[in-house]
């Protein structure tokens, strides 16, 4: 692939910065010109391979296109993708066991992590460890505190871990043709209170345990499930 275009008679650079399946965006710098200077002569190219269209942007928007991908691919970026990847696994997971949390309230991030253990059954561990990366980011988010490469690791780490646990165990209520599953809609479905997860039942294959022996089935199926990934990888 050749490193040069020329656009309106000039020539120019090529420099990739970000490539996907779809878009390619490449910073143009004019290194040749047959006759008068050009309008444009340095920016960046948008390429839309699925479209087969290419649109040059200079100036402010150039600026403001940058900007975003430095965001994209800072810690803090990283970071806030990851977090949000957490908070929509345990969502799903609540809503498929029928009940949903106001936003509207405070502290709705927080019974959201709360209820993991009974809606995919984390251990105690991984409950901390989830809500030490809730209070990292309220940090980040009031404070402007950096996101070091540790924490933005792990962040990515504990979203990948929850959402292939919560695929794992609520594929057959995805496959609704398969279960007795009542669907309700999550507008629809009761708010999920303190009292709620006070009342919760252990169960393993349909048999009533403690809540102690409850955990600890969970803690090893999670565990199984971090193994069985990591050994694909």
């Amino acid at each position: 692939m050749r490193d040069y275009t020329y656009l309106g008679g000039a020539r120019f650079t090529i420099n990739n910065l970000f490539r996907s399946q779809r878009f390619d965006i490449d910073r143009l710098d004019m290194s040749w010109v047959d006759g008068e200077k050009p309008q444009f002569t340095r920016g960046l190219r948008i390429v839309d391979q699925e479209e087969v269209n290419t649109i040059t942007v200079d100036g402010e928007d150039g600026d403001n296109l940058i900007y975003s991908l430095t965001l994209i691919f800072s810690n803090e970026g990283r970071f806030d993708l990851a977090y949000k990847a957490i908070m929509q696994s345990a969502k799903a997971a609540l809503q498929a066991k029928g009940y949903r949390v106001l936003t509207s309230k405070p502290g709705h991030h927080q019974l959201m992590l709360q209820a993991l253990p009974l809606t995919v059954g984390i251990d105690k561990s991984s409950l901390i460890l989830l809500d030490h990366l809730r209070k990292q980011r309220n940090a980040i988010d009031y404070s402007g505190d950096l996101v070091s490469d540790a924490l933005t690791t792990e962040a990515i780490t504990q979203a990948e871990t929850l959402l292939n646990l919560v695929q794992t165990l609520l594929i057959p209520v995805i496959h609704l043709e398969d279960t007795n599953f009542e669907w309700i809609d999550p507008d629809d479905a009761p708010e999920l209170t303190e009292e709620d997860l006070k009342r919760g039942i252990w169960k393993i294959n349909g048999r009533i345990v403690s809540e102690a022996e409850g955990r600890a089935a969970f803690a090893e199926r999670l565990r199984n499930s971090s193994k069985n990934k990591a050994g694909k990888t």
